[in-house]
């Protein structure tokens, strides 16, 4: 069977063009088999033309993700030789059960769900604003929110991205910027509890981070990143209620402790 998806190279100005790139095997778990990949750059509009006896249409999402990064591999290369930052976008595909085009949405309406901090309650429209407020003033929710993103972009990273996310929000309790071993234990006491947060939620994106972290790239299946995404961003929301309380105790009631 064969998937034909589509996208385009950011920045467009860029105006990229790649020809005569060969076809490259990428193996998908979920396909069996290794998938021929032949992929073509014109004007940065991309294409890439996927072919493999095991592909099904509820295999496009996990496809997708591992195109992505050989994609990302190509354009970095490219990148590297040119002296330029480049970065791709898959938009859409051709569903080879249905023969119609499909576009990819952009957001995950179920993450939206868990960021409770920054929505806007009836009667307190200042509850939007003032998040708002701490994402551009505050060093460890920006970068913390910087991660989220890379996390939710870059799909084998995603452990990663997670992890180094809450680790910024960590930086928050700690006295110094060059901290020894035993301070950076002290201040994950401290978040955990500041945050009503039991090490036990935290534990399994640490855990899953360890191998990108050195280097190794294990598989890593939609279901586990949606696990790690709304446990990362639980506890982005519950740093931004606490800093909107000014780092004082959240409400016990309200603010159950997160444990897995």
């Amino acid at each position: 069977m064969r998937v034909v998806f589509f996208g385009r190279i950011h920045p467009e100005r860029a105006n990229l063009s790649v020809g005569g790139v060969p076809k490259f095997q990428v193996r998908v778990p979920s396909c069996g088999e290794p998938l021929s990949v032949q992929t073509n750059i014109i004007r940065s509009q991309l294409t890439a033309v996927c072919e493999g006896a095991g592909i099904a249409p509820e295999h496009i999402p996990e496809i997708r993700n591992y195109l992505q990064d050989l994609l990302v591999a190509q354009i970095d290369f490219l990148g590297f030789a040119e002296g330029a930052a480049y970065n791709v976008e898959i938009t859409g595909c051709i569903n080879p059960g249905t023969n119609e085009t499909q576009v990819f949405g952009w957001h995950h309406p179920d993450l939206a769900g868990l960021a409770g901090s920054v929505g806007v309650v009836p009667g307190e429209p200042e509850r939007f604003t003032r998040a708002f407020i701490l994402a551009c003033t505050d060093d460890n929710l920006r970068n913390a929110l910087g991660d989220a993103r890379r996390a939710l972009s870059n799909p084998t990273h995603t452990a990663l991205y997670c992890y180094k996310a809450i680790e910024h929000l960590r930086t928050k309790f700690q006295s110094n910027n060059k901290p020894t071993e035993d301070e950076k234990k002290s201040a994950w006491v401290n978040l955990r509890d500041a945050m009503r947060i039991d090490r036990t939620f935290i534990e399994p994106i640490a855990a899953r981070a360890q191998a990108p972290r050195h280097g190794s790239l294990p598989f890593i299946s939609w279901t586990e990143r949606q696990q790690l995404l709304a446990s990362t961003w639980m506890i982005i929301d519950r740093y931004i209620e606490w800093a909107k309380a000014g780092g004082g105790p959240l409400n016990a009631s309200k603010f159950p402790i997160l444990a897995s």
